[in-house]
């Protein structure tokens, strides 16, 4: 099969965004698969190792096309910069003028366009942020759209949680911009992949008829327990993404509202906030000692392996489905999680996670796993079982290969 993948990044394993993408393209040849990737170049503190990942995935692809990145819309030259490629283009479309999304780029059209007259697709596989239909106007390559999170619902859920006017307004406005110039366009493609069931659900009006969902998955030779010497028998690990608004509403709650409570009962704790390019509000929390922010990390293995209880304490809404979750799982840690934090998981509270969702009782649940050293053992070992019948990767790829020999 000749694959075309578009995606918003250079496929990495220790991205959640990308991780499905790189799996299948590193087991092309198992499937035989000829895989042509089109991706966007960025060149920031989460791409140090961008050479090394691209030096490793030429070995499995047929060609990578890269694509400079346009600059972000919240700054001023990132408006003119997206501007000056929707207006007065004779190819954009209207919707695509309206829909002004920061990931449009002539340069993007012009690879696939070029990518799609040159070459003989059995099948499109396309990141959901990178569509827009002036790119597809040939329909006889079938195309399918993988969603990573089901859109409306997160966005929706940041606008009733959120306190700052602006932010408030930004989030309505994107929310209604994808309302109207993206969502009701999802059904014209051929076939849609959620990671989970209810994401399809929160979408159902707006997809196409055929759907498959396939849950993302965990590299568990690479997260896998170890006896690490220097393990923190006092210390709390979060883990994610800190650009990301739902980490760092989940960062504060936690901070604020549950951390106290624990400082109280265990003086030398210390919280570990693993994740790239966190904000202004979460860097001040470096000014308490006991907190660990660290920024980007090449791999937040080491920090999940001195760890001592992994958190996931989630209170705005995105649909769930957490794979920091399902890595401290593979790695035999015991997690403490809101509801809405695993709520896309098939887990069992008690058995391989705790559920917590009040802060005193969050609070008590990782008191009790750090001064009980066998109940966390017993929770860990049952989450990394877990995790191997569930959420594998190569179960994963198979799944996703099932799904294109369908077109």
């Amino acid at each position: 099969m000749k694959l075309l993948i578009i995606w918003r990044e250079l496929p990495n394993p220790q991205n959640s965004s990308t991780s499905r993408i790189y799996y299948l393209i590193k087991n092309a040849k198992k499937y035989n698969l000829d895989i042509t990737l089109i991706t966007f170049r960025s060149k920031n503190e989460l791409y140090e190792i961008e050479d090394e990942i691209e030096d490793d995935l030429a070995q499995y692809c047929n060609s990578i096309i890269f694509v400079d990145k346009p600059r972000e819309i919240g700054s001023l030259l990132g408006f003119f910069s997206i501007f000056k490629n929707l207006i007065g283009v004779e190819e954009v479309s209207f919707f695509d003028r309206l829909r002004f999304s920061s990931f449009i780029s002539l340069d993007l059209r012009k690879s696939i366009k070029k990518s799609i007259a040159t070459e003989n697709f059995d099948l499109i596989y396309v990141d959901y942020v990178l569509f827009h239909n002036s790119l597809f106007q040939n329909k006889k390559i079938p195309i399918v759209l993988d969603f990573l999170d089901p859109i409306l619902y997160p966005r929706y859920q940041l606008i009733k949680y959120e306190k700052s006017l602006k932010r408030k307004l930004r989030e309505l406005l994107l929310y209604y911009r994808s309302k109207f110039f993206e969502v009701p366009y999802y059904k014209y493609f051929d076939a849609s992949i959620f990671v989970a069931k209810l994401h399809e659900e929160l979408l159902n009006e707006y997809l196409p008829e055929k759907r498959f969902i396939i849950p993302y998955g965990v590299d568990a030779d690479h997260f896998k327990p170890e006896n690490n010497l220097e393990q923190l028998k006092k210390c709390i690990v979060f883990t994610g993404g800190m650009y990301y608004l739902h980490n760092v509403n989940a960062v504060l709650y936690f901070y604020k509202e549950i951390f106290p409570i624990i400082k109280n009962k265990i003086p030398e704790i210390k919280f570990y906030i693993v994740g790239t390019r966190p904000p202004k509000d979460i860097l001040e929390l470096k000014s308490d000692k006991s907190v660990i922010v660290t920024g980007y990390v090449k791999d937040i293995k080491p920090y999940l392996s001195k760890s001592s209880v992994v958190i996931a304490p989630l209170i705005t809404d995105d649909g769930g489905f957490k794979i920091k979750i399902l890595e401290a799982m593979a790695m035999g840690k015991p997690i403490v999680s809101t509801t809405i934090g695993a709520k896309a998981l098939n887990v069992s509270d008690e058995e391989n996670i705790i559920i917590a969702d009040e802060p005193h009782e969050f609070a008590q649940k990782i008191v009790s796993l750090i001064n009980n050293e066998q109940l966390a053992e017993n929770l860990g070992s049952n989450a990394r079982k877990f995790v191997e019948e569930e959420y594998s990767w190569p179960k994963a790829t198979d799944l996703i290969v099932k799904a294109f020999n369908e077109f």
